[in-house]
């Protein structure tokens, strides 16, 4: 930056004697010489000064880039959801205008995918794949307290069981059995407040979480949760809050 200055101080007090001591006669051609020439000068500067500012900030852009996406993919590994973008401004030391700016051009870039409020992530995760948090276990034979906190995540291939929002449960009970659900099966539910009857749902009633066969009876004003268990009778009850359906059952065969 210091050559380009010195050299344009340069060319500008030559360019003045030149045309200090051109003939009077030729005012009009030392003003257009004069403007011309420094149109050109100002160009060339402006095009070097760019090009070494920008040499700069592409180094800190990839710089920042990189750290944008590793804060992204470790955060949505780590809670199994995208962060905000203040989370991520936190995360990599920026500010929160600096981090929307370069994340939208990252997206353009197509190095990140963003399309709203918590839905960022890498370009390179496979967007074939749902991610499936585990929350814990639900009782197939008599109701117990519904776990809540979400235990771990693992990815399921959309191609077979489509999109989510999924959860895996751990089946506890022998309620189930002739349905196919045994004690210790992993049960993959999609979240959902409503089921037709029939399907297996994840049902809460009070605090407390149980998988059975959903059958409402507005007629009588009640629900029939019904085991799939010929040694056991059925639930009734006045309500219940549906946490989502059966889709898939995955065994342990060892």
């Amino acid at each position: 930056m210091v050559i380009w200055k010195g050299l344009s101080v340069l060319f500008f007090v030559d360019l003045d004697k030149f045309v200090r001591f051109a003939p009077p006669g030729k005012k009009v051609f030392k003003k257009v010489l004069t403007t011309g020439a420094m149109v050109c000068i100002i160009c060339v500067l402006m095009k070097h000064m760019f090009y070494l500012i920008g040499g700069g900030m592409r180094s800190k852009d990839k710089t920042l880039m990189a750290a944008i996406e590793r804060f992204v993919c470790e955060y949505a590994d780590r809670n199994g959801y995208s962060p905000s973008m203040q989370e991520i401004a936190d995360g990599v030391g920026s500010s929160k205008p600096t981090v929307y700016r370069y994340i939208s051009q990252m997206n353009r870039d197509g190095i990140l995918e963003y399309s709203g409020v918590r839905n960022v992530h890498s370009a390179k995760d496979n967007p074939s794949t749902a991610r499936v948090g585990i929350p814990g276990r639900v009782a197939c034979g008599l109701p117990k307290l519904a776990e809540e906190n979400i235990e771990e995540y693992v990815k399921l291939p959309v191609s077979l069981f489509g999109e989510g929002p999924f959860y895996l449960l751990t089946a506890s009970g022998n309620s189930m059995i002739e349905a196919g659900i045994d004690d210790g099966d992993w049960v993959l539910v999609r979240q959902q407040d409503t089921a037709e009857p029939g399907k297996v749902v994840v049902a809460l009633i009070g605090d407390e979480a149980t998988l059975k066969r959903y059958y409402p009876e507005p007629d009588k004003h009640r629900i029939r949760l019904h085991p799939e268990n010929s040694t056991m009778k059925d639930i009734y009850v006045d309500s219940c809050e549906i946490q989502g359906v059966a889709v898939s059952v995955f065994k342990d065969l060892t």
